[in-house]
């Protein structure tokens, strides 16, 4: 069995009984929580789209389309903390990825209050918003008691794929759509000269950026994809001053990677320097049947860093139906699995996640046990929660399914 196929299978027993946080491989600083994998409306099988990336490093929370029911299945997981939420990235309008913000949002000022976010004052609100929402054009539109910013990506009309006409026309007007009390001015980020929005959220001090792409759907929809910078190996001052290094300058050279000379013995960078951590891409996709701008925006990434490729470490896509629906997907604006995992060889990414399932195909739990896949699911499900972490419950699987055990 592929790695494709067994991340599908991972993520077709999510249902919203059973909210799933994913553990990247190893070296990552951030890891998957699933809220929901299901298309067009919640079921008592699957939840709407949602997905919380969470910052393992800080506990930021952000958070990927907003189906309704969401902050319902966010309660539901011990790995998710609501009022950790700083960024909301909408893909697209439709109901399934946005009808759950208001509940969420009126969750997070009711719950939220525990020194996770600042709401107003009855003197006045604070300067900058407690939650930044990120989206298409025409996102500008709810009412809370509790601060946040709206933020909308324009395209330039000439990268305007076929249908934005209708959307793109919905401008605010300061006398019909004066801001609201809760609401702090959001941007209106214009993509630049290659269609692409660069750098969007405004980096924290770890340097995580976010860029964004349009996606052909039946409405505007986007992609985003995040850049996490490697890390510097940091200097570990006390095996240095054992072998002599005195505090100073000489400290600072074998920072840079410098051998100094101490006493007439040479001290190299590897001898006190601890292992650096690379950095990483993930990208997460909005409803789509051509993601093909991803891999351009790579290549303007492996550009301007002077590398051969810019790899992609996570693809996260939809596929909505089965390969021999392709022809319906695409008229609804849907991939299917074959083209998203020949995208996601083409672009050498080293994990891909499957989700946004139709409702046609019942999660893996509830299937009939004789198919081939479902013992291969049913034995990850068991072994996860022994193991601790993905790999280690993949790896687990893997031996299971071989020897022919479990």
């Amino acid at each position: 069995m592929t790695l494709w196929l067994q991340v599908l299978l991972i993520v077709l027993v999510v249902d919203a009984h059973f909210v799933r946080a994913l553990i990247l491989p190893s070296g990552f600083l951030q890891d998957f929580v699933f809220l929901g994998t299901a298309s067009g409306y919640p079921s008592p099988d699957r939840g709407a789209s949602g997905l919380v990336l969470r910052n393992l490093q800080n506990g930021d929370h952000w958070l990927f389309d907003c189906g309704e029911g969401t902050q319902i299945q966010a309660q539901r997981s011990s790995n998710v903390r609501l009022g950790r939420i700083s960024n909301i990235f909408i893909s697209h309008l439709h109901g399934d990825h946005m009808y759950g913000l208001p509940g969420l949002l009126c969750t997070i000022d009711q719950k939220g209050t525990a020194g996770d976010i600042a709401l107003p004052s009855s003197s006045g609100s604070p300067s900058e918003a407690v939650v930044n929402i990120y989206g298409p054009q025409g996102l500008r539109r709810s009412h809370m008691n509790y601060t946040y910013a709206v933020h909308e990506l324009i395209l330039r009309d000439e990268h305007r794929p076929a249908g934005w006409e209708d959307w793109c026309s919905l401008e605010a007007d300061p006398v019909r759509d004066p801001p609201l009390h809760c609401e702090r001015p959001g941007r209106d980020i214009h993509a630049d000269s290659d269609g692409f929005w660069y750098n969007i959220n405004r980096p924290d001090d770890m340097g995580i950026s976010v860029h964004s792409m349009a996606l052909s759907h039946t409405i505007p929809s986007l992609g985003w994809l995040i850049v996490h910078p490697p890390k510097p190996p940091a200097l570990c001052v006390e095996t240095a001053r054992m072998l002599g290094v005195p505090d100073g300058p000489l400290m600072g050279q074998l920072k840079k990677g410098e051998p100094v000379v101490v006493n007439g013995q040479t001290v190299y960078p590897d001898q006190v320097l601890k292992t650096a951590v690379r950095g990483h891409r993930v990208a997460i996709m909005g409803d789509s049947y051509d993601s093909s701008e991803l891999e351009r925006l790579l290549l303007r990434l492996a550009d301007e860093r002077k590398i051969s490729q810019a790899t992609l470490d996570v693809l996260v896509h939809e596929a909505t139906l089965q390969d021999s629906m392709r022809e319906e997907a695409r008229t609804k604006g849907h991939s299917t699995p074959t083209p998203v995992v020949q995208l996601a060889a083409q672009l050498k990414a080293r994990l891909l996640i499957l989700t946004h399932f139709s409702h046609r195909y019942t999660p893996i739990g509830r299937l009939d046990t004789t198919q081939d896949c479902v013992p291969w699911a049913h034995r990850f499900q068991l072994l996860q929660g022994k193991c601790g972490t993905y790999r280690q419950a993949l790896e687990a699987t893997e031996r299971s399914v071989s020897s022919g055990t479990g």
